[in-house]
């Protein structure tokens, strides 16, 4: 890699199926996107000329040539498939601790929530890695019309014998408006 090049700030998730990358440069012209077996590498620049370069031994084989791009201008996203459908336990094949490579907890999701995460029930909604890249949870759905809970249609009455009139500002003194005699 050459010297004069920075290191992108890499953010990683993966499924069993796939990794998602996401290469923190804003409007980076990619130059060079080459993965074979586990070597990821990526060249580009941003507008201002500023050059970015990573080169990365993963844990295990991607099938490079099925790498979708998902269309952004803030930064790269790729979505490559494993050689192998398993989950592996980090990105990359050292275990050593690498500053610019970070967990992505927006598409995180994790082993034993995957299946739970494909089939979520209507109106809970979660785009783990679409173009919006987001959680996009219906909040609505938990909601009643007048914007508090919905508890089903249930009514909850106060216990027999409650007062429901607000009656404990009738024991309160008035209040002095501050004017002097």
């Amino acid at each position: 890699m050459a010297s004069s090049s920075k290191h992108p700030m890499i953010y990683w998730a993966q499924r069993s199926e796939n990794v998602l990358l996401t290469i923190e440069v804003e409007d980076m012209n990619v130059t060079l996107l080459k993965i074979e077996g586990n070597k990821f590498h990526i060249q580009g620049s941003n507008k201002e000329g500023v050059k970015y370069e990573a080169e990365l031994e993963l844990y295990d084989s991607l099938k490079g040539s099925d790498v979708r791009r998902i269309p952004t201008a803030r930064h790269v996203e790729l979505i490559i498939p494993k050689e192998k459908e398993e989950w592996w336990p980090r990105l990359l094949k050292t275990t050593a601790k690498v500053q610019w490579i970070k967990v992505d907890f927006n598409k995180w999701v994790d082993e034993d929530e995957e299946n739970e995460a494909a089939a979520l029930p209507e109106g809970m909604n979660f785009d783990f890695g679409g173009a919006g890249g987001g959680n996009n949870f219906d909040f609505s759905s938990m909601m009643g019309g007048a914007g508090g809970p919905d508890f089903g249609g249930q009514d909850f009455d106060m216990p027999e014998g409650a007062d429901d009139d607000d009656d404990e500002d009738d024991d309160m003194p008035e209040l002095d408006d501050g004017v002097k005699a």
